[in-house]
């Protein structure tokens, strides 16, 4: 039987995260966020 992954895993395979982690430091998003990143952020709005 195959294994197909799930349509989030294949979404999220799209996004590249170091473009997305270096757009980040430049906007300085993550300033003062101690628990919930923007990276979360973005997982949690798809």
């Amino acid at each position: 039987m195959t294994q197909t992954p799930y349509i989030f895993t294949q979404l999220t395979a799209f996004l590249p995260k170091d473009v997305f982690d270096r757009l980040v430091g430049k906007y300085n998003g993550n300033a003062g966020v101690k628990n919930y990143s923007c990276w979360n952020h973005l997982l949690v709005m798809l």
